[in-house]
């Protein structure tokens, strides 16, 4: 009986080995089937924008817009080519792009159209862009800080690592002051002798400098406008365009030495004492 038993069992083992072989076998060809399905699928490469190659060329014919991108100041960044079908994204790149200078914006910016910020997953149809749109690039408020020192330079820290950012050179003399406009893009300093230099703090680069001594300067919120006490008229206010530093306005009111002066928020109102 023991005998029977062990055989029976042996058969038993045999047939759920063999069975089991079976199977292996059927999943393996199976598999490989798949495998080859998969392997002979057309390869379809994603463009740097997010979107397939294949749907680039199915929309060769889709009309193109031209988009402009500013700084709040209303300086002139790129003039960007896009499809309706592109996303915020593209526009994005497009201005990031060498031989662009703006490397340093990177992660400390928003896209605005009007007064919506435009998601980078969004086209180009959905935000309502059209041919001729201005986009606007603001700059979200740094984390820097920003030093005036005799060796004739304004320089910018990043507050988080301590690195030094940005020089801001051209004075003759130690610079005494700066002061900066809200999205941090303009800085205003006076140097030892009284001279206003106006910069973007972006490029690093001097836009204007007026150089007839000041006894105080400030710059608008908005960095479009530049407020003057000038030495040599005590008892006037000058008011300055922030962009090309000529002339806009002179306040001429006062009757003696004006001690101090202030812009409103919008920069429509002046506040000045006597």
């Amino acid at each position: 009986r023991n005998n029977v038993t062990d055989r029976h069992s042996r058969q038993e083992k045999l047939h759920c080995f063999v069975f089991g072989l079976i199977l292996h076998k059927g999943f393996i060809k199976h598999s490989d089937s798949q495998v080859h399905a998969m392997s002979s699928r057309p390869h379809r490469s994603r463009s740097p924008c997010g979107r397939l190659d294949t749907e680039l060329k199915d929309n060769l014919d889709e009309p193109t817009i031209s988009v402009e991108v500013r700084l709040l100041s209303g300086k002139l960044l790129a003039t960007v080519a896009l499809r309706l079908s592109s996303s915020v994204v593209c526009l994005r790149q497009a201005v990031f792009a060498p031989p662009s200078r703006l490397p340093t914006l990177a992660g400390r910016h928003v896209l605005m159209f009007g007064d919506r910020v435009l998601r980078e997953t969004y086209t180009a149809k959905r935000v309502g862009l059209v041919d001729g749109a201005v986009v606007t690039l603001a700059v979200l408020p740094p984390l820097r800080v920003y030093t005036t020192s005799l060796d004739g330079t304004s320089r910018i820290f990043n507050l988080e690592t301590g690195d030094c950012v940005s020089v801001l050179r051209g004075h003759h003399e130690g610079v005494r002051d700066v002061s900066l406009s809200l999205d941090g893009t303009r800085a205003l300093t006076i140097s030892g002798r009284q001279l206003v230099t106006l910069f973007d703090t972006i490029l690093g680069d001097m836009l204007w400098a007026f150089d007839q001594p000041v006894r105080a300067a400030l710059l608008s919120p908005d960095g479009r406008r530049v407020l003057i006490l000038p030495d040599h008229d005590a008892s006037s206010v000058v008011i300055l365009d922030g962009c090309t530093g000529e002339l806009v306005s002179s306040l001429t009111s006062h009757t003696n030495y004006v001690s101090s002066a202030t812009l409103s928020s919008n920069v429509a109102t002046v506040l000045t004492a006597s």
